[in-house]
């Protein structure tokens, strides 16, 4: 695996339902971290009446092992293997069945539309054209190898995920490592 410079960064990601009647949106907000080994820690902050659950995934893509955390309940899952998981990166889920999946890396030979600060890391813009009426854009940077920016439109929503807060520092390592008191299942 090729060396890949970290970070640490929080996120936001909106989806939003658009219909003639109804409009409906739904935000994700939440952290990313890398470390120099390669290893990556997701955290969604998931709203529910009760109060804000927090998921948590540990791709150790060295190892090849997936680790996905309640950490509100203290339990965690693992996956043997990642080969799957690796593929597909992210999948967004449009409406009527439909997914989207989005490479962790910049698409090759679609349609570039140049280069762009976001903060503060220069990122290319590619577009993305999934199916009809689906399309969409990708900032991506090449000095953190990551997608900065995405954006989806289909005729009745729209999806966007942004990294916000980025900091190029290590961060803490216990972030990828499992709690001796989480629950397995």
């Amino acid at each position: 695996m090729p060396e890949l410079a970290p970070y640490k960064a929080e996120y936001e990601s909106l989806k939003v339902s658009l219909s003639q009647t109804t409009s409906n949106q739904v935000k994700t907000r939440g952290r990313i971290y890398r470390d120099s080994q390669g290893r990556e820690r997701n955290e969604d902050d998931l709203e529910v009446d009760s109060g804000i659950i927090t998921f948590a995934d540990i791709y150790n893509w060295p190892e090849q092992t997936l680790y996905m955390l309640n950490v509100t309940e203290r339990v965690v899952l693992s996956v043997e293997s990642l080969a799957e998981v690796k593929l597909l990166a992210k999948t967004w889920a449009l409406k009527d069945g439909v997914t989207v999946a989005i490479p962790n890396s910049p698409p090759a030979g679609i349609g570039g539309i140049g280069s762009k600060e976001i903060n503060g890391l220069i990122c290319d813009g590619y577009i993305l054209n999934f199916a009809s009426n689906v399309n969409g854009e990708v900032w991506y940077s090449r000095a953190l190898s990551i997608q900065i920016h995405l954006r989806i439109l289909a005729p009745d929503q729209e999806i966007s995920y942004q990294l916000l807060a980025i900091s190029q520092t290590e961060p803490d390592k216990g972030l990828f490592e499992i709690p001796s008191d989480y629950r397995h299942r």
